[in-house]
Parts: structure tokens; C-alpha cells; sequence
């Protein structure tokens, strides 16, 4: 999909060759092949920003969302937050400063997480 600007306006060419003009272009391209990356960088080389993420979905079939409040954690080099989905559903996400190349070798992630964010 190539992009171009014209002023202050952005274009995009569809595999399907439909162009569309626009203020503004989100690119939610996802993380490894990003066209949103390559029209700024210049390349669609990721770069490890020395921060590794995990992310899910936890549900329940009772409520344990009492109320629809954001909860994010913040330690040193770590990071956890919860978001709900609804009174049964939320969405959570962990993240931690680890340098490249860090052996992640547990193989239940459960365990890992738990000795990462269980405090």
C-alpha cells in the first residue's frame, strides 16, 4: 500500500488500485511488517526498544469488574494493567525492560508472569 503526502494531505494506493485522499492516515498494521513504519523510518526494519510485552484476555463466569476503571501498575522497568471488557471480561497486559537477547526459557508462561508481576 503505498503512501504519499501531498501538502497536508496523505494518500494510500490499494492493492485493488483504489486511491483515497485523507487528513490523516492511523496505521494499525500490526508490529513486525508495519507500512505505518516504513512511510516514517523510511525501512520496515523493527527496532527492539529493550521492552518485551505480554498480553491477554482473562474471563469469568461471575463478575469481577465492579466498576469500568483502567488499572496500570507501574515498577521499576515493569509495567501491568488491566482494562475491562465488561463485568466478566478484561483485557491485561504486562511489560518489562529486558535486554536483547534475555533467555526466556519457561515454558509456562503462567509461572513467568506470576514471578514477574506476582508482587
Amino acid at each position: 500500500m503505498p503512501l504519499s503526502n501531498q501538502g497536508n494531505r496523505a494518500s494510500l494506493t490499494f492493492e485493488n488500485t483504489i486511491k483515497i485522499n485523507a487528513d490523516i492516515i492511523i496505521g494499525a498494521d500490526g508490529r513486525m511488517n508495519s507500512v505505518a513504519r516504513q512511510y516514517v523510518n523510511g525501512n520496515n526494519t523493527p527496532i527492539y526498544q529493550n521492552f518485551v510485552n505480554w498480553i491477554g484476555i482473562l474471563e469469568s463466569n461471575k463478575p469481577i469488574f465492579l466498576e469500568n476503571n483502567v488499572l496500570d501498575f507501574w515498577g521499576q522497568g515493569e509495567r501491568f494493567g488491566i482494562v475491562p471488557i465488561n463485568k466478566y471480561k478484561g483485557y491485561w497486559t504486562g511489560g518489562k525492560s529486558l535486554p536483547l537477547n534475555t533467555s526466556l526459557k519457561n515454558r509456562n508462561n503462567k509461572t513467568q508472569l506470576l514471578k514477574i508481576f506476582g508482587s
